[in-house]
């Protein structure tokens, strides 16, 4: 099994951590042995073991089934690499790329390299047939980052069979520590259609966690909240994209633009606006104002066709908030359709007889994860910020 993840890793590593990070509380310095030792005794266990790599299993920063990579050369530790717990579809997996990105872009700023692509047209690509494209090789998906500290941080998504398709992360010194494919870009981002997913306008911020170790950075993305998307702020107001739910429809639609997002229609209590939203391109976004004051924004992903895509979206969005907002109030999964309508869940829910949503009641305001259908038409799944304090009673 080791020979087989040494050959998966091969592409992904190419030389070595500078020292002067931790990982789990280890100091990434001196013998291999005595680093495997220090992550055995923070509790994970060694699976596999060869001259230059061990491979280690067990709990992370609070996620069970990760596997950690440490590498050596020379009889020294080398680096790390984290690979977080497996995704079963790749819309999960794409929400995680998509969640880590998001909170490395707000502490780093823009990724300084990225590519988001399929060799073949994604479009065309089931969910099931993606993840064998990522098997095969012909998924890149990976993004750099320079931290004030000098530190270089690399994340990106890989095929550890038979362990799963996991989210990789690693940190190091030199750029090219490690790689995700052999013609991987350094220096001048290299962009795809898919890297405005968090607006290609939005402005930069250096870190203020300069001097964090790795494990620090990786503890904090996984057990606090990713404010820019989740809702939450600490603000008045419930926020949409770190912006509050507040303000004139023409002051909110130019926050939008900021951010990537193009006007299709507006007037002073409604807007329509098209773009990207974790990780789902061609969305619409519903901005309603009452009284001259934003209270509500509505996502509206892709339409889908078929039961599976509408509920592969659903799940996906909704482990996210769940991860970033805790337990929901309300989860509702109800099919009024009997055997002898002859309905599927898609075709009952197309009729208007289901009812599947998740709503989650913050400190500002509600956001509501649900299902929605066009009459004579597809169904969609939509992401509802309502603000607590400018909703009309």
């Amino acid at each position: 099994m080791l020979k087989k993840i040494s050959l998966v890793l091969l592409i992904f590593l190419s030389a070595t951590f500078s020292y002067g990070f931790d990982f789990m509380n280890v100091p990434v310095e001196g013998s291999l042995d005595t680093f495997v030792q220090g992550l055995q005794d923070a509790g994970l266990t060694e699976r596999a073991a060869g001259d230059e790599m061990v491979l280690l299993s067990g709990t992370c920063y609070g996620q069970d089934d990760c596997l950690v990579a440490a590498l050596a050369r020379n009889g020294a530790v080398s680096g790390v690499v984290l690979m977080n717990p497996p995704k079963n579809s790749w819309e999960n997996l794409r929400l995680e790329y998509y969640k880590f990105k998001n909170k490395m872009t707000s502490r780093n700023g823009e990724p300084y390299s990225e590519k988001e692509s399929f060799d073949a047209d994604e479009s065309l690509l089931s969910d099931s047939q993606k993840l064998s494209e990522l098997k095969a090789g012909r998924v890149h998906y990976y993004s750099a980052w320079r931290k004030a500290d000098g530190t270089i941080i690399k994340i990106g998504l890989i095929d550890m069979d038979p362990l799963g398709y996991r989210l990789a992360v690693a940190q190091g010194y030199n750029e090219s520590f490690f790689v995700f494919e052999p013609n991987e870009k350094t220096g001048e981002a290299a962009r795809t259609k898919d890297s405005d997913y968090y607006g290609k306008n939005r402005k930069s911020s250096s870190s203020t966690t300069s001097n964090a170790s790795y494990a620090d950075s990786y503890k904090e993305n996984a057990q606090t909240s990713s404010n820019y998307v989740s809702g939450e702020t600490g603000g008045k107001h419930l926020s949409f994209l770190d912006t509050p739910i507040d303000g004139s429809v023409e002051w909110f639609t130019r926050q939008m633009q900021n951010k990537s997002y193009s006007v299709v229609q507006q007037g002073t209590q409604k807007a329509v606006m098209k773009g990207s939203f974790t990780g789902f391109g061609d969305c619409y976004l519903y901005v309603n104002a009452s009284g001259g004051r934003v209270y509500q924004v509505t996502v509206a992903l892709p339409e889908q066709f078929d039961w599976t895509a509408l509920y592969n979206n659903y799940n996906s969005v909704r482990e996210f908030f769940v991860i970033n907002n805790g337990n929901p109030a309300e989860t509702v999964e109800k099919f009024d359709c009997s055997e002898r309508d002859g309905l599927d869940k898609y075709e009952c829910f197309k009729s208007g007889k289901a009812d599947v949503h998740t709503k989650w009641e913050l400190t500002n305001g509600d956001v509501v994860v649900k299902m929605q259908y066009t009459k004579g038409n597809a169904c969609f799944v939509s992401i509802v910020y309502t603000d607590g304090i400018n909703a009309p009673n």
